[in-house]
């Protein structure tokens, strides 16, 4: 995963899938992949609603999504934050939340390819993630990502986040 980042917004970002060899960038303003212009066409998938999450560092997340959204969720558990970003970006997912501590450059290129298609990852308070060298390059405010087509799950998330923030 590559990632530049601008007065810490990422702007570029790209991840080369190594069991693919698919690679997937966008430039914010500029371009994206192709396969990336053919997925932000694609519409809200039917219920229920698709949450990928760390395989490896799932801390409460499991129980933080089910108080949030109920029991109509498919939960899927994978490894790699370039894998999960990206199956936010196909589609194939409907969020990405994360609720433990992750390294910024892990999550940096994945951030600048859902900006690019109108997406968003923000904390579990809806803040922004500074990726400007000023700041720690460990983030630790958990992760909701998701495409505008989703919106109404991100925002849900974020605005019941206050009170699971004590689940993390």
């Amino acid at each position: 995963m590559v990632c530049v980042a601008i007065k810490g917004k990422p702007v570029i970002g790209v991840i080369y899938n190594p069991f693919t060899s698919n690679t997937v960038w966008a430039w914010i303003g500029h371009g994206r992949s192709k396969d990336l212009i053919s997925y932000a066409k694609l519409g809200r998938k039917s219920t229920p609603l698709d949450v990928t999450v760390s395989r490896s560092h799932a801390g409460k997340v499991n129980a933080i999504i089910k108080t949030t959204f109920g029991q109509d969720v498919r939960i899927t558990p994978a490894g790699g934050a370039g894998y999960k970003t990206l199956s936010i970006a196909k589609n194939i997912a409907d969020l990405y939340i994360h609720s433990t501590k992750i390294k910024k450059w892990d999550i940096c290129a994945g951030n600048a390819i859902l900006r690019s298609l109108g997406g968003k990852m923000t904390s579990f308070s809806g803040n922004q993630i500074d990726y400007s060298q000023a700041d720690t390059p460990v983030h630790d405010g958990g992760i909701v990502a998701s495409l505008p087509i989703n919106e109404y799950s991100h925002e849900k998330f974020v605005s019941a986040s206050g009170r699971l923030l004590d689940l993390v």
